[in-house]
């Protein structure tokens, strides 16, 4: 125990100095990546930056693109959150950012989060946003979304396994059916945990993209239950049959 004092003596400057350090190389790295991504807003142009060549990001990168053009300049960066902890690997180091952005055709929002992974920053999530990106035609696409999760809801929250069932995609059937004990026992947990839904509130489009030609969405409707307040999250497939559940969850909010 004698030891204690002398190793934290050491090792907390150690860990003050390496922050330090960090939060150098995150400006630094956040100034890097925008201005990388920012080229095109091509995959290509993201790779460079996150974990893996391979990231499902072409849907996303193709919006901006479409709709923002490549980017001039960053007109403000500012730092949301900064953390650190020593593990048994060693420091894990985060931040994240927003930045205001002067793209080609308009401005935008960018929201990004890094971590240090093996000695470099990589980019753990990045979301542009603007009024641009929601013409018309998009609006259109998120207002039949919302209409669809305020026709379903009452009776999706029923409880009742063949309901959930018959508003599901193919891929989710495979996964639940009215037979199943797994399927029948995850509804009776609801049903018993959060009780019958007393208020709704709109549903909130909190992402979107493609599978295939198939329009992808994801919506959160925050609910008040007889037993409390919940989130319903649902992943909606929209295609030339109308809408359909792909994920079914429920986040309680304590």
């Amino acid at each position: 125990m004698k030891l204690l004092p002398i190793i934290l003596a050491v090792l907390l400057p150690l860990v003050v100095a390496l922050r330090a350090q960090a939060q150098e190389t995150s400006d630094a790295f956040c100034d890097r990546c925008l201005a990388g991504m920012g080229k095109s807003w091509s995959p290509k142009d993201f790779a460079a930056f996150l974990p893996s060549p391979n990231e499902p990001v072409k849907p996303m990168c193709d919006e901006i693109s479409k709709y923002m053009g490549p980017l001039k300049k960053v007109e403000r960066k500012q730092k949301l959150k900064e953390t650190d902890s020593i593990t048994l690997t060693g420091l894990m180091h985060t931040c994240s950012y927003v930045a205001d952005l002067d793209c080609a055709k308009g401005k935008a929002t960018a929201k990004i989060a890094m971590a240090m992974h093996d000695g470099r920053w990589i980019v753990t999530f990045i979301d542009v946003d603007s009024p641009l990106m929601h013409p018309p035609e998009v609006m259109a696409v998120e207002n039949s979304a919302k209409q669809y999760v305020k026709s379903i809801l009452p009776s999706l929250l029923e409880w009742r396994s063949e309901r959930l069932i018959e508003l599901s995609t193919e891929n989710l059937r495979k996964d639940i059916s009215p037979g199943m004990i797994t399927t029948n026992a995850m509804m009776f947990s609801f049903k018993q945990t959060l009780g019958k839904p007393k208020t709704y509130e709109d549903a909130h489009i909190v992402g979107q993209g493609f599978h295939g030609k198939d329009h992808v969405m994801d919506v959160e409707i925050p609910v008040v239950f007889a037993n409390g307040p919940a989130n319903v999250e649902l992943e909606l497939v929209g295609s030339t049959n109308g809408w359909q559940i792909n994920e079914f969850h429920i986040n309680k909010r304590f």
